[in-house]
């Protein structure tokens, strides 16, 4: 689980940094190469980000609102419409509010040091 919860994190910090993205989306530059739709396979069918907001999250002390807004970044990368390609992704305004989203996540996250 700890190794579940560490990628998860890592994931999703990806998801709210357009400058990583351009980096290691674009350019493969920062000795990694990413994009999106690695970032998606790797959060909801490597480490089964749904089972991870729906049950796991709580069991390991994840408060009510920083579930919520995991809902909610679940919700919207659900919903989102992938472009033709990386750049048009980054570009996207629909993917700057997942951005946004991502962040405030994070920030969460952050607060209760729970990463791994």
């Amino acid at each position: 689980m700890k190794r579940i919860i560490e990628n998860i994190y890592n994931d999703i910090l990806e998801i709210s940094d357009i400058k990583f993205q351009e980096k290691a989306w674009l350019q493969n530059s920062e000795n990694v190469c990413s994009s999106f739709t690695e970032v998606m396979c790797r959060l909801f069918d490597d480490n089964n980000f749904d089972l991870f907001v729906d049950v796991n999250a709580k069991i390991i002390g994840f408060d009510s609102t920083l579930i919520s807004e995991l809902e909610i970044l679940r919700r919207l990368l659900n919903s989102y419409k992938e472009k033709n390609n990386d750049s048009d992704i980054i570009q996207d305004p629909k993917w700057l509010v997942i951005v946004a989203q991502a962040k405030v996540v994070i920030a969460l996250w952050d607060k209760i040091g729970i990463y791994g």
